[in-house]
């Protein structure tokens, strides 16, 4: 799993990750300290979470969130959900708005301490 290891939001996502991973399965990298696999530029990186397979085979964004799940079984309902008709393009929807909107959520975090 690629993450972007400067975003609060992602690395605290990748930690719950790990904690979940009962029979780690998922190794989480900071895309920062990864090369970009076969045919993906760290401009795609940036922009979404990946998750590359062993045998080199990548899924990005919401497709991602899915091949982690499979393999969490705190999550194990979302891959099974994700076959309903439609729900792979809400999951996708869900996931843009997500990422793009994950610098937002790390100011608003870092503004609410910074008043406290």
């Amino acid at each position: 799993m690629l993450y972007d290891g400067e975003c609060a939001v992602c690395t605290r996502s990748a930690r719950w990750v790990e904690r979940h991973d009962r029979h780690k399965e998922i190794r989480c990298v900071a895309l920062q300290d990864a090369e970009p696999p076969a045919g993906t530029t760290r401009a795609d990186l940036e922009r979404e979470l990946h998750v590359v397979e062993p045998d080199g085979r990548t899924a990005a964004g919401w497709q991602a969130v899915v091949e982690i799940a499979r393999r969490l079984p705190a999550l194990k309902w979302v891959p099974v959900l994700a076959r309903v008709p439609g729900v792979d393009r809400l999951g996708t929807w869900w996931y843009r708005r997500v990422a793009g909107r994950r610098a937002c959520a790390d100011c608003v975090k870092d503004r609410v301490r910074s008043e406290s």
